[in-house]
Formats: structure tokens, C-alpha cells, sequence
């Protein structure tokens, strides 16, 4: 039964053992699937099963059974069955054709007349070339299309302002080097625990993977916000000692327009 009262219910039989755990992103993605084939022609439902049975489920069932996080497959999978069923729907009511006799012209009719994200129809036609439902077709991979948020320039005026200017507090000094540098994202900046600093006589290092790093750039900067007080700590162990200075309240200002 699905619903919030049931999740609630079975989280609590889970947690005091009365039932073996369960991924909830699993659970609530199978019954998705059963609303969302729901009432679909034969011509339509049949091909979407076996591509959810056989590719999706089976995927993330092994992740689940692996204890691997499912919340992004389970995301990614709605969307790739959500553009198929629309693109095999289309294509019985359009054309009265079906996922095997379908053609290459319905295929670039569809991806040209809609949003990009039609593309995500590309994983079903990989599966039907490979089950041999169809093919004839094709489906490219798209390739979204980026742009660098800062020029070179912009990123080493932005360092130097942050080694040699003095107008900002020294953690926010360190973590944006971190930043900029050692494209570290912030929400593992703010995480990082003094342990990952080993300042030696005359050479620092800084654990940032599997290889320490050694900041020549004003190491002293590293060390010092490392050693000094209060400290913060990352949201999910408020009792270990963090690198970064937690803010009081009365440093936190509104921006103003």
C-alpha cells in the first residue's frame, strides 16, 4: 500500500527489526512504475516493461542489495521511462507504429520538434538494439553544452586577491584557495577536519585524496586557521573538531540590495 502513513510505519518495523530493511527510494520507485503503466495500450506497455524489468529494476535492486546510494539512478530512471512511454505513445497514436517498427525518421521527428529532454529516450533504443526488439535506429548521445563560470584571468586575479588582500577573514581566505585551486566544492571545504593538515618543520601538507598536497603558496594561511578556535564541525558529527571557524549569529549578516 503505497503512501506516507505505510513508509512511516514500515521505517519503524525496520528499525525496531520486525522487518528486514528495505532502500525506501526502491520501494517507492516499483510502485511508481505500476501507476505509471497503468491504463497504456499493449503496443506501448509491453516493450516499457521488459526496458524497466530487465535494465532499470535489475539495476538498482543490485545497488540497493549493495548498499550503494539508489536516490540518483531511481531519479535518472523516471525520466528515462517517463520520455519513452511519451515517444511510444506518440508513435502509436501518430503513426500506428510500435517500438519494433519503429523508424529512423519518427526517431529525428521527435527529437526535433520537442525539448532536449527527448534525448533520454536514447537508453531504451540501446536496449532494443541489444535485445533485438529493433535495430534500425539510433538515438546519438548528446553532449550538453558548458561554458567556463570564470576565465583563466578572472580565476588568478581572484587567487592573488585572496593570498595577498587582507579584506577577508582567514578561513574564508583558505577556503576559497582551496576553491580555486584545488577545485575542492565548499561543501567539502567546510567538512574537512584539522587531521588533513600535518605541518612539519619547514613543509605542510594537506590531505585532499588519496595523495597529500603540498601548498607552497602561504602555507602559514592553512596552518593557522587549522589551530585556530572555536571550531566547526561537519553537520553529521557536531562533536569532532573541524578546520574552520564556526560563526556566531552576530556575524551572519543579511545582504542588502
Amino acid at each position: 500500500m503505497p503512501g506516507k502513513p505505510t513508509e512511516h510505519l514500515c521505517a519503524l518495523l525496520q528499525h525496531h527489526g520486525l522487518l528486514a530493511p528495505r532502500d525506501p527510494y526502491l520501494a517507492r520507485f516499483e510502485h511508481w512504475i505500476t501507476a505509471k503503466l497503468d491504463g497504456l495500450p499493449d503496443e506501448v506497455r509491453q516493450p516499457i516493461q521488459h526496458f524497466v524489468t530487465w535494465h532499470h529494476l535489475r539495476r538498482i535492486r543490485a545497488k540497493a542489495a549493495a548498499s550503494t546510494p539508489t536516490h540518483g539512478p531511481v531519479h535518472s530512471a523516471k525520466q528515462e521511462i517517463t520520455e519513452t512511454v511519451k515517444f511510444l505513445v506518440w508513435l502509436h497514436e501518430t503513426h500506428q507504429r510500435t517500438a519494433a517498427t519503429c523508424t529512423q525518421p519518427d526517431i529525428d521527428e521527435w527529437l526535433a520538434t520537442g525539448p532536449t529532454t527527448r534525448t533520454a529516450i536514447r537508453t531504451f533504443f540501446v536496449v532494443a538494439r541489444r535485445t533485438r526488439l529493433n535495430t534500425k535506429v539510433a538515438v546519438q548521445h548528446r553532449s550538453a553544452r558548458t561554458s567556463p563560470s570564470l576565465t583563466q584571468d578572472q580565476r588568478l586575479a581572484l587567487i592573488h586577491a585572496l593570498l595577498t588582500g587582507s579584506s577577508e577573514s582567514l578561513p574564508y581566505q583558505v577556503a576559497g584557495t582551496l576553491l580555486l585551486l584545488y577545485a575542492q566544492p565548499l561543501v567539502k571545504v567546510v567538512t574537512l577536519q584539522v587531521d588533513v593538515v600535518d605541518d612539519q618543520p619547514g613543509e605542510m601538507s594537506i590531505q585532499l585524496g588519496q595523495r597529500p598536497t603540498y601548498p607552497n603558496h602561504s602555507p602559514n594561511s592553512c596552518a593557522t586557521t587549522s589551530s585556530s578556535g572555536p571550531t566547526s564541525a561537519p553537520p553529521q558529527d557536531p562533536t569532532a573538531p573541524g578546520s574552520f571557524p564556526a560563526p556566531s549569529p552576530d556575524d551572519i549578516s543579511t545582504p542588502t540590495a
